[in-house]
């Protein structure tokens, strides 16, 4: 399996760094009680539709039909190749890491926290 996680614990290594990409996965209320600092959202479903099944950039993959922009959410998600690390979260980490391993195949750098919010709730670093 080509899928990397990252426990909770080791989010402090991705934040504030201008090549990495955090993408909050669930709705938009769940967003503003909560969120990753930097995050951007963009709920599972909207991404799901208009990203994932799309193939990766030239830099990342192989593949014929480079896929170049994510004009989600009015443009929040800027180009994705612009980014070093895609690392997305959700509520208890399913829909994120069914993301992260989907857009790996495809040859995105992407990520996911393991556990989603409720862990990093947990482990009390939200």
């Amino acid at each position: 399996m080509n899928f990397s996680g990252i426990a909770p614990v080791e989010l402090e290594c991705y934040l504030d760094r201008p090549e990495v990409l955090i993408i909050d996965l669930r709705e938009p209320q769940e967003y503003r009680e909560c969120h990753i600092r930097g995050a951007v959202n963009i709920p599972f479903e909207q991404f799901w539709e208009q990203c994932v099944q799309k193939p990766a950039p030239r830099r990342f993959a192989s593949l014929k039909n480079p896929r170049r922009y994510c004009d989600v959410d009015e443009g929040v998600c800027r180009q994705l190749e612009d980014y070093e690390v895609l690392l997305f979260y959700c509520g208890r980490g399913s829909h994120s890491l069914m993301v992260a391993e989907r857009m790996r195949r495809q040859g995105w750098p992407a990520l996911s926290i393991t556990g989603g919010m409720n862990a990093l709730t947990q482990s009390h670093f939200s």
